[in-house]
């Protein structure tokens, strides 16, 4: 399920209008979410120009004045919503996804400019994810930033947002990056964030996932190298004390302490950079040695095809499109049929499978399967694009095991796997 969010700042303008509707269909969106209407009360009739020909329902909250203003409107065949609480500040539609089975609450959100009303109103969010059960899904504008790099052409508030990213945090949500739109359309402190419980695809949730373990993996390396440089940098204190021969016995533990440390760091270190190596093997493979190019290049030259001699022709064709053609022609009489009546397959007497062992075919992954699986794969094989071989998955099952679970369950509704993750399981 795909969601579009967009300030809007009024809708008089009809070019906002198709434009929205463009991004929709680009994008297959089945859910919008329009902040600063600038409207009291807009009906299902004027929600129609931001919507296809398709079904849809909508919903929405009233501005005050030209202040204000939010629209939510989604496909009835895909969101089933059973639940609505409005305010000036947020509109919550609340129902259940096709082939789901958990309850999403999806929070359409206009937050307040001022920044002592804004942190209130963090704690009210906070209070409805609390208050409701089930998945959170949160989009709009919420007129903050998380970092100083984010604010342009005006001051960073640092207590703002350490309030904001606080929020985030203590109400387990991650953010998603967003994809398209129009700068002049859609302000730049616009974002989604979405509940840890879990978040539209599962398996682009697990690649997110894996790809902020990735990213503070990368932290820790740069930490341990700059610790252990700090501890050479004590022992070598306590060596040339050692040389004047006033060395303690604090001063010797320690000297055992650390290089114990360097040690561990050092084992930990060369497993990381082992694994590295077959991830950039995995990603790079042999496009850097010369010589692999050339036999490439030898390879290609021999086997190219200059020109074939057909019996029709009785002549060399060296024309690519002669070519094209009358290779096709030569398969296509293969593959003729000669004969206009083929008896019919009797499948009488052959072995069929029963009701039971057919519906065992069509059940869902079960755990013990997974596991059993993934027990039985070689966890030194080469890792994906993000480095996780499938022995960081065994040692991690139980804190991966119900994304895990809900991948496979998603699968197995929908027969697809999204191509992010398709990459990362390489």
């Amino acid at each position: 399920m795909n969601f579009v969010s967009v300030n809007i700042n009024g809708v008089s303008d009809d070019r906002k209008s198709f434009w929205i509707k463009s991004l929709k269909g680009s994008v297959k969106a089945d859910f919008i979410g329009i902040q600063e209407s600038h409207q009291e009360g807009m009906d299902e009739l004027a929600a129609q120009r931001f919507w296809d020909k398709s079904n849809f329902t909508s919903v929405s909250a009233n501005s005050v004045g030209r202040l204000g203003g939010l629209v939510s409107m989604w496909n009835p065949d895909i969101l089933s919503v059973d639940m609505v609480i409005k305010s000036q500040k947020f509109l919550l539609t609340s129902g259940l996804i096709t082939g789901v089975a958990d309850r999403i609450n999806i929070l359409n959100i206009h937050a307040p400019n001022e920044v002592g009303q804004r942190r209130l109103f963090w704690d009210e969010i906070a209070g409805l994810i609390s208050r409701f059960s089930g998945l959170w899904l949160m989009l709009g504008d919420f007129n903050e930033v998380r970092s100083e790099a984010e604010r342009i052409n005006s001051r960073f508030d640092w207590g703002s947002s350490d309030a904001f990213n606080d929020f985030i945090s203590n109400s387990g949500l991650l953010e998603y990056s967003k994809s398209g739109g129009e700068p002049k359309l859609v302000d730049s402190v616009d974002r989604g964030l979405i509940h840890s419980g879990v978040v539209g695809k599962q398996d682009l949730y697990f690649a997110g996932i894996l790809k902020v373990i990735k990213q503070e993996i990368k932290k820790w390396r740069l930490e341990t190298k700059l610790f252990c440089i700090d501890m050479e940098a004590i022992i070598d204190n306590i060596e040339n004390k050692a040389i004047s021969g006033l060395l303690t016995n604090e001063d010797k533990e320690l000297r055992i302490r650390l290089r114990v440390k360097i040690d561990q760091l050092e084992l930990r270190k060369t497993k990381d950079l082992q694994q590295k190596a077959r991830a950039n093997w995995l990603k790079f493979g042999d496009e850097n040695s010369s010589f692999f190019h050339k036999i490439i290049e030898v390879n290609s030259a021999t086997n190219r095809v200059h020109g074939l001699i057909f019996q029709n022709r009785n002549r060399l064709v060296t024309d690519p499109t002669e070519l094209k053609e009358e290779i096709r022609l030569w398969f296509k009489k293969q593959f003729a049929e000669p004969i206009r009546r083929r008896p019919e397959f009797d499948k009488d007497g052959l072995p069929n499978l029963s009701d039971n062992s057919r519906n065992l075919l069509c059940e869902q992954f079960s755990e013990k399967d997974i596991v059993s699986a993934l027990k039985g794969c070689d966890g030194s094989k080469a890792p994906g694009p993000y480095g996780f071989s499938l022995k960081f998955f065994k040692v991690f099952w139980e804190k991966f095991k119900d994304i895990w679970l809900g991948v496979f369950k998603e699968f197995h509704s929908s027969g697809n796997i999204s191509e992010g993750f398709r990459r990362l399981l390489l």
